[in-house]
């Protein structure tokens, strides 16, 4: 049985044994009623309107101070943010944190890792990657690792030394580097996993080259890199099937992950802020420009024209943060936040608004609503349909947050002079 593509422009026929559409590249998800294909993260069916299967959750790494992304946990209605515990670790955290199967992991500038148990706030393990290791960029989940990206070194953690260390054992915590730089190659941003794949850029320091770092989990021989011309990048994100590549001169430039190929190069005619990293959802690419407005704009693959359409999203401007999923995308301006639906696609008119101080980091989604902290240091649970708040807690005393992940119904946080409070979500 044949089902038309769902991508906007492409009229490809895809059968239901297909992941991929042969003609735009567009991942599809079918529909177990209807067999109509549908876009990889859509929640119902396009045609029968059918509940489709829950995807998995998608961390979308923007480069800003946070870990964030989709998360598909549905939460109760009168969910609350009660206060566990909060530990003051006294150091100087450049890094956004991770919070990964109730392990929090904090990542000092002076290269030390502190594993901190999710439950309680006990210090599991402290392991250091060396002297004169630096730890600036966020780290990673993939293939069973926890990636730790120095300057010049990726190291690697077992994920089941890991959890026999919150048992309360003494397995081996001892890093092993997977990539080691030379000379004066040094790596810039944080690491982005996808599957058994990760990716990272590295930067010569003398002539200001880029290299792409696409390096498999475990199997080192199979690894790609690829050298890009460019003064100024944003950090690179994926799709799960392409990493894109944007410049600061608004060349964009996709790599398909699991081939380790140059897949598209196009330019946007747009200037790019790079220092707002964009992100990737549902077969659109987002990002911020770099004109005096700073608009958020939207990027669609458009087949009839052999190339990417470009147009900005509401009459936003001076746009600080946004994060998006399948199922919508929030934006935060210097004066509150903006709900946008994906569904239908229109820019220009926003669900829901919620005029409140500005958002210090990039929310997390979650299906019905999303997680923020302002510029007062509270937290706050917004529902995203008509952006009324339903839980608050109070960060307090936090100096520049560098981080806002999510665990198994907890939320925490840290700042860059490394205390951490956390909250259960109940």
């Amino acid at each position: 049985m044949m089902a038309d593509c769902p991508y906007p422009g492409c009229e490809a026929q895809i059968s239901e044994s297909e992941r991929q559409c042969s003609i735009c590249g567009g991942i599809t998800l079918i529909c177990p009623a209807c067999k109509a294909a549908n876009r990889i993260f859509a929640r119902f069916c396009r045609i029968c309107g059918n509940l489709l299967p829950q995807q998995p959750g998608w961390g979308i790494f923007k480069g800003s101070p946070s870990f964030s992304g989709y998360c598909p946990e549905s939460q109760a209605p009168n969910i609350k943010l009660n206060s566990l515990w909060d530990l003051n670790l006294s150091v100087n955290v450049d890094a956004p944190i991770l919070f990964y199967n109730d392990i929090v992991v904090v990542c000092s500038s002076n290269g030390n890792i502190f594993l901190i148990n999710g439950a309680n706030g006990n210090l599991i393990a402290n392991v250091s990657c060396g002297i004169g290791e630096s730890i600036f960029y966020a780290p990673a989940i993939c293939y069973n690792r926890l990636l730790i990206p120095c300057l010049q070194k990726i190291y690697s953690f077992s994920l089941s030394s890991l959890s026999l260390a919150q048992a309360g054992n003494r397995p081996n915590l001892n890093p092993v580097p997977i990539l080691e730089l030379e000379g004066d190659e040094k790596i810039c941003c944080g690491l982005n996993a996808c599957g058994e794949m990760f990716f990272t850029l590295s930067q010569m320091e003398n002539d200001g080259l880029y290299y792409l770092h696409i390096i498999h989990g475990w199997d080192k021989t199979k690894r790609g890199f690829f050298p890009i011309d460019s003064n100024r990048l944003a950090y690179p994100v994926t799709d799960g099937e392409y990493i894109y590549v944007l410049d600061d001169k608004g060349f964009l430039t996709l790599f398909h992950i699991e081939n380790m190929k140059k897949y598209w190069a196009q330019s946007l005619n747009l200037q790019v802020d790079t220092r707002k990293p964009p992100a990737v959802a549902n077969g659109y690419l987002y990002f911020v420009d770099n004109s005096s407005e700073n608009k958020l704009h939207c990027c669609m693959l458009d087949n009839e024209n052999n190339g990417w359409e470009c147009f900005s999203v509401g009459i936003i401007t001076q746009v600080n943060s946004f994060s998006v999923s399948h199922y919508g995308f929030v934006v935060g301006d210097l004066t509150g936040f903006k709900f946008f639906d994906s569904s239908g696609m229109n820019p220009e008119t926003p669900m829901a608004e919620n005029v409140t101080s500005a958002v210090q980091l990039d929310p997390i989604l979650f299906p019905d609503r999303f997680l923020v902290i302002d510029q007062n240091g509270i937290l706050i649970l917004f529902l995203a349909g008509n952006m009324n708040d339903t839980a608050k807690g109070v960060v307090g005393g936090h100096n520049f947050p560098t981080g806002l992940a999510y665990s198994n119904r907890k939320v925490c946080t840290c700042d860059t002079n490394g205390r951490l409070k956390c909250f259960s979500m109940e």
